[in-house]
């Protein structure tokens, strides 16, 4: 499952320098009414970082996610994400079964490679059902408000 490719990403950053300080404000797969009928409200919510800001540079992005934005986020990023992660974790508890390896006379690389699959086996687990077991990028962040001064 993919985004819709006709959705947007909706991005302010505000920069102090060269770089990113910070972005203020993020939505990801915004549908093309909700960005035609308040394009204004985005234009609104950036002159007021610029307003708050006036020495620093703000920046509204719009990227179109069929086109310019080849990532992905949120439900589409786990999805991939944790198709990926499976086939990488049961491989490698393959592979630590199958691996030779020479112990010591207490068993402690056999219990270490032991307490390796155990581990494993518990993420593989947690991924089957469902669970997230790793960072993921959101979908919406808005911090616009810590940025305006009232």
């Amino acid at each position: 499952m993919n985004p819709d490719p006709t959705s947007y990403i909706i991005k302010i950053e505000l920069y102090k320098g060269c770089h990113v300080e910070e972005v203020v404000y993020y939505r990801y797969e915004v549908p093309h009414t909700t960005l035609s009928n308040y394009r204004w409200y985005f234009e609104y919510l950036a002159a007021l970082v610029k307003v708050a800001h006036p020495k620093d540079r703000v920046n509204l992005l719009i990227l179109q996610i069929g086109t310019e934005a080849p990532f992905l986020a949120g439900k589409y990023y786990i999805e991939k994400k944790t198709k990926s992660l499976l086939a990488y974790k049961k491989g490698e508890v393959k592979r630590l079964q199958t691996k030779k390896f020479d112990d010591d006379l207490f068993s402690s690389k056999a219990a270490e490679i032991q307490t390796k699959i155990n581990k494993l086996n518990d993420d593989i687990e947690k991924l089957e059902r469902g669970e997230v077991i790793f960072w993921f990028p959101p979908t919406y962040k808005n911090t616009i408000k810590n940025h305006i001064k009232k």
